[in-house]
């Protein structure tokens, strides 16, 4: 597909100082995302299913930005700075080479731009440049963590783009950030309110899995249906012109009056599009849907592949949870500490010169290890719970120390295996990723109750040596972990349970309840989708558990076989608090001198 966008402004080749040679460059895009570009809304919201390419239309929308307002600071929104460069920026990077063919050094650089480069500096700097992307006419894009404090309140932005706006807190949102977008009165080419990408908002995302996650996609209702028409309708009569005719009425110069029209809709429209993952299967292929039903849960597949709107539980088994409330990301300034020490390459310039940027290859590495999870305090061990099953094993993982002033349980992660991996290649994935915090703790506090005195069914043998507390400890101990067994033997009531978690998240309880959201995604999908069942015990008395009705994935499957919904990940957090809360180190002795005088007690207050 022809983009129109690269001739509008030229950047210059900074190997021999010219101009390079005005050409269109030809890129793939599917249709529904040329709709969405050519629809060209100054409000553009977009949901769409996973392997949709919202790299990839993000893109363009960048590029229209950065060409037609010069020397204008945008910023781009991410939920924290360890997404933003672990997953963000690297795609849009790849996106910007080879579809655009904007390369690092050249067209853009990553920090303010060396004085050598010639680059013009734009009208309203950023506070400070690491975090930047300067380009080659002034333009610059501020990456900024939805999780930083004020994160954009002293801005003057001409325009913001937003992705995985799901984990997004909308109210934030609405509150510090859209009121930075006022650009400025200069009279500059480009910064005009008939430029419908001046004063613009692009949000991508696929579809939030819980009621916090929705928020944004609240926009849907206000959508400017009666302006959105007729941009359809001036759309469809370009292309009728143009197959028809091979008259293009987009041409500004032949027909101002019809371009001026348009540009004015769209200056005065906010769309919403909804497109599920069928829209791209040409790039994916009919077996990355089959793959992804197998794999993900029935409420995720429906919402994030096919698209369908389902409401998430209210007033469920964890009816005081909130997100916004426990919820946290790493603070950015801790993260962007580590980054500056441990990820900061050279980067090689075309006239041979190079300078400094963080390495975003070794970052995406960082992910699969807890290099960049800042709330992983030293010294302090590592607390886990697991639940077992026969096609999904899961384990929580979490520390206790004070968070914002109020000693609390911080769940750091949860991961997952399911199928043919089981409890060992759980173990293993686990370790592989918390062995950077092995260095300064090698201390596990493991809580498990009488379901991990099982085994039969996941080893196939009746033998003590496999039970499943007895698998963990194998497994960590053989990888250098100290493994600290704390049996809670009999599972808390189920009535009990319920009144204790909901006291802990109320703060009812000597333990608050604190949650990565980055790190926990199903485990807070499966607390919001949680439902609350009656049950009668012998004595004729009705008491509350856990909806588990509908822990069945899909069956019509035949290969794909029966899979556990995410309660599971759920109960491994239940064991994991009233471990924190009850059982402490197990009642024997422990102390910080037992853990080599490392231990802390207290945090910074984090956001």
């Amino acid at each position: 597909m022809h983009t129109g966008l690269l001739d509008s402004v030229l950047p210059l080749d900074l190997a021999e100082g010219k101009k390079l040679t005005p050409k269109y460059r030809e890129m793939y895009l599917s249709r529904a995302q040329q709709l969405i570009y050519n629809f060209g809304a100054r409000e553009t919201y977009i949901r769409a299913g996973r392997g949709f390419g919202k790299t990839s239309i993000e893109a363009p929308f960048l590029t229209a930005n950065v060409q037609t307002i010069p020397r204008g600071l945008g910023a781009f929104l991410g939920n924290s700075l360890k997404q933003l460069y672990c997953k963000t920026m690297p795609n849009m990077v790849k996106s910007l080479e080879t579809m655009l063919g904007w390369k690092e050094g050249v067209q853009y650089f990553r920090g303010h731009a060396p004085k050598r480069s010639g680059y013009v500096e734009p009208l309203v700097k950023p506070r400070v440049w690491e975090n930047a992307l300067h380009f080659y006419n002034g333009a610059v894009m501020i990456m900024v963590s939805m999780e930083q404090r004020a994160s954009a309140n002293s801005y003057n932005l001409c325009w913001i783009m937003g992705d995985e706006v799901r984990f997004f807190n909308w109210q934030k949102v609405l509150q510090e950030v859209i009121p930075a977008l006022r650009g400025d009165v200069y009279d500059h080419p480009g910064w005009s309110k008939k430029n419908p990408r001046y004063l613009s908002q692009t949000w991508c995302s696929d579809s939030g899995l819980t009621l916090a996650q929705q928020e944004w996609e609240s926009a849907e209702d206000d959508q400017t249906e009666e302006v959105n028409q007729q941009i359809v309708e001036m759309l469809a009569e370009q292309q009728h012109y143009m197959e028809e005719y091979g008259i293009d009425l987009s041409n500004s110069h032949e027909f101002p009056e019809w371009s001026s029209r348009l540009q004015e809709l769209r200056c005065q429209s906010l769309a919403f599009f909804n497109f599920s993952s069928l829209e791209n299967i040409e790039i994916l292929g009919e077996d990355y849907i089959a793959r992804m039903e197998r794999q993900l849960p029935k409420l995720v597949f429906d919402r994030q592949i096919l698209g369908k709107r389902t409401a998430a539980a209210k007033d469920g088994y964890y009816s005081s949870f909130d997100v916004h409330v426990h919820g946290y990301a790493p603070r950015e300034d801790d993260q962007t500490e580590v980054i500056q020490k441990k990820f900061m390459a050279k980067h090689k310039m075309m006239n041979g010169d190079s300078y400094k940027a963080p390495d975003l290859d070794a970052l995406q590495r960082a992910t699969y290890n807890c290099v960049l999870d800042t709330d992983v305090v030293p010294g302090l061990p590592l607390r886990i719970a697991f639940d077992y099953n026969k096609n999904i094993n899961t384990v929580v993982t979490g520390q206790q120390y004070k968070m914002d002033g109020v000693e609390s349980v911080v769940v750091l992660s949860s991961m997952y295996v399911k199928n043919e991996q089981k409890l060992r290649e759980l173990c293993r994935k686990w370790c592989r990723y918390y062995e950077p915090h092995k260095a300064t703790c090698n201390d596990v506090i493991y809580y498990y109750d009488a379901t991990a005195k099982q085994g039969g069914t996941y080893a196939l043998e009746e033998q003590e040596k496999y039970k499943f507390y007895n698998v963990v400890n194998e497994e960590l101990t053989a990888r250098g972990w100290h493994v600290i067994m704390v049996d809670m033997k009999t599972p808390m009531r189920h009535d009990q349970k319920y009144q204790f978690l909901n006291d802990v998240m109320s703060g009812q309880q000597q333990l608050f309840f604190r949650i990565n959201v980055e790190n926990n995604e199903y485990l807070i999908v499966a607390m919001e989708n949680a439902k609350v069942a009656t049950a009668v015990d012998k004595n004729g008395h009705t008491y509350v558990k856990k909806d588990k009705g509908r822990e069945k994935y899909r069956s019509s499957s035949p290969t794909a076989g029966p899979l556990e919904e995410r309660t599971d990940i759920s109960d491994a957090a239940d064991t994991l608090i009233i471990g924190c809360r009850f059982y402490g180190f197990g009642g024997r002795g422990f102390s910080a001198a037992s853990f080599g005088g490392k231990m802390r007690v207290s945090r910074p207050v984090m956001g």
